[in-house]
């Protein structure tokens, strides 16, 4: 395949490799490169590593919702670290498709070969290839988007959003076995999960991100403005969870997230990961049996509850640009303070220095047995809320309804 540059591009690809945070990487092939027009609209980035099997479906699955969605785009490769034909079958699957692409394969330096400079640099890369009014987009390449996975992206863009997460399910044929193995735990933390994004939905209601909602933050299913994408300072360099690190960076922004169960993939779901303290190590843990911990998001219900209400309630006086109510704050063992005013002008920068200050919202990850313990006090938190049930107005009234939801029912007989 020729690789040519064309005039959109600001310079050779592999130019990058010499600046921050890539410098040392070197390319292990030339770029090969095809059909960029000038106003493309968005872009599709790719981080692959020894992904020689997968890479096909992931790209073919990747070409079908390009061709569905009918609007000029492009697909970046990144291969990086490879042993394998990973760069060779992506090469042949895309010049076949006749899609604008570019695909690069590059050697990182140990600290560097991880998932975030992965990301990152594909991400870059197509960043400089899209308008400056496009929308980069990310999947992985054990991962199948679906059909209607560029379109849906693209129209939560276009109805506002900032950042858009996708739903991420994974591979029943290959989950089957796995899940067979899982304890109680697991399938209880399932719901868990549901119920406590509908409370804080509920308490901290969000207009451009409404119910239903899921909670996936997943590189697996990311879409962003191009703008957005540089002002956040681009995807963060970690080893492992560089995409909530991103999403977090967003939100503390007061950018409009919104999670779309529209946008869908479907991810493998194997126990050979990647990447360290990836899926497929925490499905490793959990295989252990339920002592294993929940998801770091996963919490206790009656802090769960005291966090979303204290943060809807305070969102609220910081949009009404009222003073923040002093009252919540020595709810949540915090001294009142000039909050607004020291963090600027984000009401998540706020918010993250009122978690970090008060004892009370200390993240406490539990383990999945006391999921299920804490499955019924979830229950009854949201069905209080469910059909225009009153949101608590003041602490006082929110410690009642935490404690009566979350008493544990005396058994009987």
């Amino acid at each position: 395949m020729t690789a040519h540059c064309p005039s959109v591009f600001p310079a050779d690809p592999i130019l990058l490799l010499d600046l921050p945070p890539f410098t040392g990487s070197r390319a292990l092939s030339p770029p090969a490169m095809a059909r960029w027009a000038a106003g493309c609209r968005y872009a599709v980035a790719i981080p692959a590593r020894n992904e020689e099997e997968a890479i096909g479906p992931c790209l073919q699955a990747v070409v079908g919702s390009m061709r569905a969605a009918r609007r000029a785009g492009g697909v970046v490769v990144l291969v990086n670290n490879s042993t394998d034909d990973t760069y060779a079958r992506a090469c042949r699957i895309l010049s076949e498709s006749g899609l604008a692409h570019l695909v690069l394969s590059v050697g990182f330096p140990e600290p560097l070969a991880n998932a975030g400079t992965a990301r990152r640099l594909a991400l870059d890369l197509a960043s400089a290839l899209i308008d400056p009014r496009g929308t980069l987009m990310t999947t992985d390449a054990d991962t199948r988007v679906g059909r209607g996975w560029v379109d849906a992206n693209l129209a939560g863009i276009d109805r506002g959003a900032d950042l858009v997460c996708g739903a991420i399910d994974i591979d029943p044929v290959e989950a089957g076995p796995v899940l067979a193995l899982m304890g109680p735990g697991y399938r209880s933390e399932a719901e868990y999960v549901d119920l406590s994004i509908e409370l804080g939905a509920r308490l901290d209601p969000r207009a451009h991100d409404p119910l239903p909602r899921h909670r996936c933050a997943g590189g697996a299913s990311l879409a962003v403005r191009r703008s957005v994408y540089s002002e956040i300072g681009g995807m963060p360099t970690l080893a492992c969870g560089e995409d909530r690190a991103f999403v977090a960076a967003a939100e503390a922004r007061d950018l409009f997230v919104t999670y779309s169960s529209d946008a869908r993939v479907t991810t493998s779901f194997r126990l050979d990961g990647r990447a360290s303290g990836g899926m497929a190590t925490t499905l490793a843990e959990r295989l252990a049996g339920d002592h294993a911990p929940a998801d770091d998001t996963v919490e206790p219900a009656s802090r769960a509850a005291l966090r979303a209400w204290a943060r809807g309630r305070l969102r609220g006086c910081f949009e009404a640009r009222l003073p923040f109510g002093a009252e919540v704050l020595r709810a949540l063992g915090v001294t009142p303070g000039n909050e607004a005013s020291a963090s600027g002008l984000f009401f998540g920068e706020v918010w993250r220095r009122i978690e970090e200050r008060s004892p009370l919202l200390e993240r406490q990850r539990i383990s999945l047995a006391r999921v299920a313990d804490e499955l019924p006090a979830m229950r009854r938190l949201v069905t209080s809320l469910r059909g225009g049930g009153p949101v608590p107005a003041t602490p006082n009234e929110a410690r009642r309804w935490i404690a009566h939801c979350c008493a544990r029912e005396t058994e009987h007989g």
